[in-house]
């Protein structure tokens, strides 16, 4: 049973490409959705905005958990590997003819899969941002919790922002006013 129990604790950064990679699908995803009936406007009309907007969601955590943290914000794109998978991603589920590359990643099978690896990669995100946490603001227990709720869910909890890039502002519709089950998650996690 300790092997199983060491076996998924190690799979996220043993295969940390393959779950960078669903989580930057559903987040391209998440925002793809986020924008409804205007997609095919906004993304056609202002690419780099959908672009932005779509970064900004795969890499809420670090974006939101660095300023808190006293450290450069941009430091959240220090990987530019990872940049990129994201940009190739994004451009995939965007921009392929006949929606080919969206609509694959929409079947259940594929989706259940990128589920269940995401749901592997939540515990992972918040234990580090917790003990990013501990290691800046030693003692601090509220910090950990919000930090570590806020790098598990930044998605989440930037999609205002995300929104606003692309030109739409919904303030309302903020994590802080109602929060999503995978903020609860996060928090239920500290």
């Amino acid at each position: 049973m300790d092997s199983a129990a060491e076996f998924l604790r190690d799979l996220p950064k043993d295969f940390h490409y393959a779950f960078d990679i669903a989580h930057f699908i559903l987040c391209i995803q998440g925002d793809r959705e986020d924008m409804g009936d205007s997609f095919l406007i906004t993304s056609r009309n202002h690419p780099l905005a959908s672009w932005m907007s779509a970064m900004m969601a795969c890499f809420a955590g670090g974006l939101l958990v660095s300023p808190l943290c006293g450290e450069p914000v941009l430091s959240a794109f220090n990987d530019g590997s990872k940049l990129l998978i994201a940009t190739v991603l994004w451009f995939l589920l965007y921009y392929t003819p006949q929606d080919l590359t969206y609509q694959m990643s929409k079947m259940f099978p594929v989706k259940m899969v990128l589920y269940i690896i995401k749901a592997l990669y939540y515990p992972k995100k918040v234990i580090a941002g917790m003990k990013h946490a501990a290691h800046v603001l030693p003692g601090n227990i509220l910090a950990m919790v919000v930090i570590a709720v806020c790098k598990g869910n930044g998605s989440g909890m930037l999609k205002p922002a995300c929104r606003f890039v692309r030109g739409i502002w919904r303030p309302i519709s903020s994590e802080l006013m109602m929060p999503s089950v995978t903020s609860k998650y996060c928090i239920v996690g500290c």
